[in-house]
């Protein structure tokens, strides 16, 4: 009833014992079915065997139950009215089994803050669960539908965390049509935001992307910075997942200055870590797609010194993986990189922020292929699809794919490239990432030519679609790494003007960015076409 432990002043106070209660304790202890835990600082007990505490607890009638665990709840109170923090979970069990919503709401809230705050992200969630299930049993004022739509943005960041976890979007929606119902137009705006990010992550790009327009349009109306920050660090998710850089750079440059401006940036917004460092690595992150590493890079780099200043590791983890991200996409400085990448997955196991482990272990084996090191770049690979996070779509499956197919066509094994390509392109396409989709298709038109020349004609339309889209995208690093990969496949299919004219668009490409392993590489090409 109390639990399988419990100490003897909350059993007296509970019963309502003044005499005999020693002596029953003592009796108990006699017949081996309780035992003595600790003497100090209070008397604590345990049931020898749980099945003792179940049959003890069934004996009791329905409403007696009830009874005693609102008295257990009352005597913690009491009992305890500095440490309540220590008895949020045993506050909110007890007051949920007293059919007492009102007090079971407020500690199972209390509950999911504290376990966010400890890193136990799904007993966060959970905790958030139970909090909206007592807050139905509540009849649906205003007031009420307040604290419904509290949870539900408070629920965001475990929902992040665990990778947008089954029942989330329910949470989400719920929470939005709440806020339509009492006008509650700041929260619209950040649960929209936060919805758009969501179906954008699982692949719905259309309604991702009408959900984030929505909730500019309201934080605009609103006028409030932080409802806008807030939007901006949501909305920017499906912005790069899709592939638009440039919007997602120029509506975070925007949130950045004005962060700056009015003093904000050590700020968290309502989240468990400041946006201020987040929005700067995302805006280095864009910039580095766009080729534009010269503003890209120190970005990334000063977001790193923020978030180790910070001491957080999400916002460490999140750091590392995109700084780590974008030299990988240079080809430049890749010990560094792996020094970034090695961080970021620490800081993420520190976390338990697993959305972005994935990615980062994606990120190391691609810098391992370019060092050279295949099996290790295999082994990354193979990490970062096992990391996976079951249901997602997402940039972490597809790039980890591509990275294997290409591990795979270096080792000579053209079956398993053109497996793991086709499987990259189809991730890609399934998730509505088109800047993936862009440059899987044209990695598989150099499998497909590499394993049969007599495919050159569907290998060099496969390459060129795929420049094509990412010329269209704007993703110069990729549109070079398109061009270099058409140069081989002319070269090898002895079409010299043709491989000439690529590689050195590449070649020109590489060198504008100073991607430095990509440019060794279309040197290489070069070379092997003026023997």
């Amino acid at each position: 009833m109390i639990g399988r432990e419990f100490s003897a002043t909350i059993l007296q106070m509970t019963m309502g014992m003044t005499a005999g209660l020693e002596e029953a304790l003592s009796e108990l202890q006699k017949l081996e079915l309780i035992y003595e835990k600790n003497l100090f600082p209070e008397t604590e007990y345990t049931f020898k065997h749980a099945l003792t505490q179940d049959v003890a607890y069934n004996s009791l009638l329905i409403r007696s139950r009830r009874e005693i665990h609102q008295k257990v709840g009352k005597a913690i109170e009491q009992l305890y009215p500095q440490r309540q923090e220590e008895f949020y979970e045993t506050l909110a069990h007890h007051y949920s089994k007293a059919e007492d919503p009102e007090k079971a709401y407020r500690y199972m809230k209390l509950s999911g803050d504290k376990s966010f705050r400890n890193y136990s992200t799904l007993e966060s969630f959970r905790h958030y669960e139970e909090a909206l299930s007592a807050l139905g049993k509540l009849p649906d004022t205003a007031e009420n539908k307040r604290k419904r739509i509290e949870i539900a943005l408070l629920a965001r960041e475990p929902i992040l965390a665990l990778g947008f976890k089954e029942g989330s979007l329910e949470i989400l929606k719920e929470g939005q049509k709440l806020a339509e119902e009492i006008g509650d137009r700041s929260s619209l705006a950040q649960l929209c935001g936060f919805i758009a990010h969501f179906l954008s992550y699982k692949g719905d790009w259309v309604q991702g992307l009408n959900y984030g327009e929505r909730a500019l349009a309201e934080a605009e109306k609103i006028g409030d910075v932080d409802t806008a920050v807030r939007v901006t660090t949501d909305f920017i998710g499906p912005l790069c997942y899709r592939g638009d850089f440039q919007k997602a750079a120029d509506i975070v440059e925007r949130a950045v200055v004005l962060m700056e401006k009015i003093g904000k940036t050590s700020d968290r917004f309502g989240t468990s870590f400041p946006l201020h460092p987040t929005l700067i690595a995302v805006h280095g992150y864009a910039k580095g797609m766009l080729g534009d590493f010269a503003q890209g890079e120190p970005c990334c780099e000063r977001v790193v010194r923020l978030a180790l200043e910070s001491k957080e590791p999400r916002t460490l983890a999140i750091a590392e993986v995109i700084c780590g991200f974008v030299s990988v996409v240079r080809g430049k400085d890749l010990e560094s990189c792996q020094r970034h990448l090695r961080s970021s997955i620490r800081s993420a196991e520190e976390a338990r922020f697993s959305p972005y482990l994935p990615l980062a272990w994606t990120c190391m084996g691609w810098a391992e292929w370019m060092l050279g090191n295949l099996e290790a770049a295999r082994d990354c690979g193979r990490k970062a699809v096992s990391t996976q996070i079951e249901g997602s779509l997402s940039v972490m499956s597809s790039l980890a794919h591509l990275l294997l197919g290409a591990v795979s066509l270096d080792s000579g094994d053209l079956v398993g490239a053109r497996t793991s390509m086709e499987e990259a392109l189809r991730l890609s396409q399934a998730s509505g990432e088109r800047y993936i989709e862009g440059r899987a298709g044209a990695w598989l038109g150099r499998v497909l030519g590499k394993a049969d020349v007599y495919q050159a004609a569907v290998a060099e339309e496969r390459i060129l679609q795929g420049i094509r889209l990412l010329e269209q995208l704007q993703i110069k690093p990729w549109q070079a790494e398109g061009h270099l990969l058409a140069g081989e496949l002319y070269a090898d299919t002895g079409q010299e003007q043709k491989a000439l004219a690529s590689l050195m668009k590449a070649q020109g490409m590489f060198q504008e960015m100073e991607m430095t392993h990509w440019l060794s590489r279309s040197q290489r090409a070069l070379d092997r076409l003026q023997v």
